[in-house]
């Protein structure tokens, strides 16, 4: 995947960034510690956390989506992408 900031600016890295640094309120550890979302999404035994940030991205890349339509759909337009 790209770069998160190359393509869709700060407002994306900043989604991604929190979703990415998330713990969940929950979900917790056997010491009772909040596990972090990334962690949460990726599936045991999976050998590393990829998949789980793949999931952020995805998670990420909707909200920006919708966020983007929604601002569009109140016709103030969609707000430019800082690069």
């Amino acid at each position: 995947m790209a770069s998160l900031t190359e393509d869709k600016g700060l407002l994306y890295g900043r989604i991604y960034t929190l979703l990415r640094t998330y713990r969940c309120q929950n979900t917790i550890d056997e010491d009772g510690n909040p596990l972090e979302l990334v962690d949460v999404l990726t599936p045991e035994g999976s050998g590393s956390i990829a998949p789980g940030e793949e999931e952020i991205e995805l998670l990420a890349d909707a909200l920006w989506t919708d966020v983007v339509a929604e601002i569009g759909a109140a016709g103030k337009g969609a707000p430019p992408c800082p690069k």
